[in-house]
């Protein structure tokens, strides 16, 4: 077993860019995909085992590819199936203020996005925006459809997206996860 083997375990993640779908491997560190997506020393993630689709094709089916090294800021969005492989809470939280569940509706150029943003307090879509956060970050209970096809649509326990392609941000319920 290789260095990578004892210091990174692989999670299958499904990869959006604004031309491909992605599903495949990658290796994350103990501290889950959201740092390996956040890492600002490294360009690309590395997805191994994988199929990629067409976004305007669909239909023609999943096409296997061995390795593949996405560019980690042309990616819009990153589907995984578990909370766990995330790795810790994406945003540092301020103060002692409970987390509450914003449900939102995002969209992207090629991309509407359904689902709950967690913060702590209330949520201000600027400081979600604001330059020094990190670019990707959780959306959960995720629902995302292709705007150019409408046979694509991926629903996910949690997604990470990228702020650099979010067109707009409608806040749709807020609960507070404190009543449950």
């Amino acid at each position: 077993m290789g260095l990578q083997g004892l210091t990174q375990r692989p999670v299958v993640a499904d990869f959006l860019t604004n031309s491909f779908r992605l599903m495949g491997k990658v290796y994350i560190p103990s501290s889950g995909l959201l740092t390996l997506m956040n890492d600002q020393s490294s360009v690309c993630a590395d997805v191994i085992q994988g199929q990629m689709a067409r976004l305007t094709a669909p239909e023609q089916g999943m096409e296997p590819v061995e390795v593949t090294r996405l560019v980690k800021r042309h990616v819009v969005a990153v589907c995984v199936s578990r909370r766990e492989d995330v790795g810790p809470q994406a945003f540092p939280r301020l103060g002692f203020a409970p987390l509450t569940d914003y449900s939102v509706l995002i969209t992207t150029d090629m991309y509407e996005i359904q689902g709950v943003i967690q913060w702590a307090g209330r949520l201000d879509i600027a400081s979600l925006m604001a330059v020094d956060m990190p670019e990707f970050f959780p959306i959960f209970k995720a629902t995302i459809t292709a705007l150019q096809s409408s046979n694509l649509v991926i629903e996910c326990p949690i997604v990470l997206l990228n702020r650099a392609f979010i067109s707009a941000v409608i806040m749709k319920e807020v609960s507070d996860r404190t009543a449950a």
